[in-house]
């Protein structure tokens, strides 16, 4: 058997893996790199391994670095079946179909440019028929349900507690009358985040992939960073601005609604005006409520009293171009949720570049920011960003709350990888992946002093086992 790790190896995004049992290939995830721009090169370029090849897709979770090059496998011939959740097919749904949309109008804009300067014109990563036709491969499954993946691989979703549907994937494989059990992480989630379950916990394997976004450093508490929230909140609302918090439309967004509209519910809110200005959050949004089997037991008390958690009075949401426009305008304090979580599209970068400048102006930062990103270069204090071109004074106060992210900090990835320490007959071998460097070197100190056997994969390694 061989593994071969073609992203998210020694960085945080473009998820993917290829599994080879015998003449069978197996790809864990498809992402997109969403890093600094040499990075996301790798989006444009040929895949190392041949798409036409690949027999099947095992699919941990709807983040686009983690799906997003799903379109581009199908563009390129793959045509075989793509397991996942059944949330997280309906989450791809949406997020691949917006994802094709931004990579044609995006593509649209530069050839328009480029023809200008009579260059070569470019065309899109893939399209919105790529995206439409990808969708049709998809075969879901429940948590915890075991399913044949090829004759000789068979596999099974546990909750990975980090967004709606997310999954660590047990993979059972036997090759020439070897049995290897290899667990990928995925993403892992914090315990005691609101909406999702907590990370189910895997006893016993062989290999594991374990992801690393946050190795090195851990989180707030759950209460803490509520009372975090209310606080900057309350801060921007006296200071008479805006509040712009960038938001990943899928969890992120959700979990902000629902602590809002928790403190609405107990009339803690300012009079202020909240504005959800992302259609695809409004669309996972739906998807959420339709999922309610993926809710913990607290978001399920709080549907006794409560049949809407993402929706309270002082609260709308924005669809059209036109009314997203109109915020830019407003004056006095109201707070914007928008896409994306870390500004490089969507929304968000027409917010900032109207409203950075501006000393009254709060922006919150609730996720991950990767390194090169317009959001990493607001967040570490750069005092000028450039926003589609054109340089733009930052003198907006910015604030972090760390414990926001869908990602366990240091404490709760130990916490799970100690849960194989009794696998028989030995401790499995962990790949540190998913993380930047430092990151990743800080859960393989952990994880070496608890007398596991770890490694930190470079791009492109293959391991054989």
């Amino acid at each position: 058997m061989e593994l071969t790790f073609y992203g998210a190896a020694g960085l945080v995004t473009g998820s993917c893996y290829l599994l080879k049992v015998g003449n069978k290939k197996i790809l864990i995830d498809c992402g997109e790199f969403q890093e600094r721009k040499d990075i996301s090169k790798l989006n444009y370029e040929n895949f190392i391994f041949n798409p036409k090849d690949i027999d099947c897709v095992l699919l941990t979770h709807a983040h686009i670095d983690h799906c997003g090059l799903l379109p581009k496998l199908y563009k390129k011939g793959f045509r075989g079946k793509i397991y996942s959740t059944t949330a997280t097919k309906d989450l791809c749904d949406i997020m691949l179909l917006d994802a094709a949309r931004i990579h044609e109008e995006e593509t649209k804009n530069d050839n328009e440019r480029l023809e200008e300067q009579h260059m070569p014109l470019r065309q899109p990563l893939f399209t919105m028929q790529d995206a439409k036709l990808v969708m049709k491969l998809f075969k879901p499954f429940t948590y915890d349900q075991r399913f044949s993946v090829t004759d000789s691989v068979f596999a099974i979703f546990r909750d990975a507690g980090h967004i709606l549907g997310s999954a660590s994937i047990e993979v059972f494989a036997s090759e020439k009358g070897k049995a290897k059990k290899i667990v990928f992480s995925g993403d892992i989630g914090q315990k005691d985040s609101p909406i999702v379950k907590d990370p189910t916990y895997i006893k016993d394997a062989d290999i594991v992939l374990i992801e690393s976004t946050y190795g090195s450093r851990n989180h707030e508490e759950s209460q803490q960073r509520k009372e975090m929230l209310y606080a900057v909140m309350k801060h921007a609302f006296q200071k008479r601005g805006p509040l712009i918090i960038p938001s990943f439309a899928v969890e992120r967004t959700q979990e902000l609604l629902y602590y809002l509209n928790e403190f609405s519910n107990h009339r803690l809110l300012p009079q202020m005006t909240f504005y959800v200005d992302s259609p695809l959050a409004n669309k996972a949004t739906e998807i959420f409520k339709k999922h309610k089997e993926c809710f913990d037991d607290e978001a399920r008390e709080v549907l006794k009293t409560d049949s809407d958690p993402f929706m309270f009075d002082e609260l709308s949401y924005v669809s059209s171009k036109p009314d997203s426009m109109a915020l830019n305008f407003k004056k006095g304090p109201f707070c914007i949720i928008a896409g994306s979580g870390m500004c490089n599209g969507g929304r968000i970068k027409y917010h900032l570049k109207h409203h950075l400048s501006d000393p009254k102006t709060t922006i919150l930062f609730v996720g991950f920011q990767a390194n090169g990103t317009l959001g990493r270069h607001i967040r570490d204090g750069d005092s000028e960003v450039l926003i589609n071109g054109k340089p733009i004074e930052v003198n907006a106060e910015v604030v972090s709350i760390a414990g926001f992210s869908a990602h366990a900090g240091q404490s709760g990835l130990v916490e799970w990888a100690k849960s194989f320490k009794n696998s028989k007959p030995k401790k499995p071998i962990f790949f540190i992946v998913h993380g930047e460097p430092i990151e990743s070197k800080g859960l393989k100190r952990k994880l070496d002093d608890l007398g596991f056997k770890t490694i930190i994969p470079n791009l492109y390694d293959t391991a054989k086992f």
